[in-house]
């Protein structure tokens, strides 16, 4: 039997399935906040999801910003589409491969995971879904069982691979 792919929203039984599984999925926590761009990045470091990556949105969801404001030819908006290849080079270094499946979330109501989603099904990647999570570190002690969510760091990540 082969697992399902999850290509839209997932929901916690079906995360739960699949952290529990052989194959668990690359998680990629993009909390933000626009008022305070380090915000989402602190409290990921203040604790997450086991295994989760962070995705800050100006840094990694982000191209980079060009001068002029919005009258300049150059213009490209608070949050420009990064470049491809450097997208492609991230996915590879959280372990993001054909075929595997990605969840993205974020504790603001989702616009940030959406977009995450949105940059990876650009990419090609077909098994990436998003939950909505507001106050994921809650339902992550509640629903997948966790007590608590301590800080998972990776050690090392691996190199540079397909999206």
């Amino acid at each position: 039997m082969t697992a399902s792919v999850h290509t839209t929203l997932i929901s916690v039984s079906e995360l739960r399935a699949l952290l529990q599984s052989s194959a668990p999925p690359v998680l990629i926590d993009c909390s933000f906040d626009l008022a305070d761009p380090a915000k989402g990045e602190k409290k990921y470091q203040q604790g997450h999801l086991p295994g989760a990556f962070y995705a800050h949105l100006d840094r990694d969801l982000s191209g980079p910003l060009h001068p002029g404001g919005p009258r300049s030819p150059l213009f490209t908006g608070r949050h420009p589409l990064p470049d491809r290849e450097a997208l492609r080079a991230w996915a590879g270094r959280l372990g993001i491969a054909p075929g595997r499946q990605v969840v993205t979330f974020d504790a603001e109501g989702s616009p940030f995971a959406a977009r995450a989603w949105w940059l990876l099904r650009w990419l090609g990647h077909e098994a990436v879904a998003a939950r909505r999570w507001n106050g994921c570190m809650a339902i992550c002690r509640r629903r997948l069982g966790h007590r608590g969510c301590p800080t998972a760091r990776w050690p090392s990540l691996p190199g540079p691979g397909p999206a």
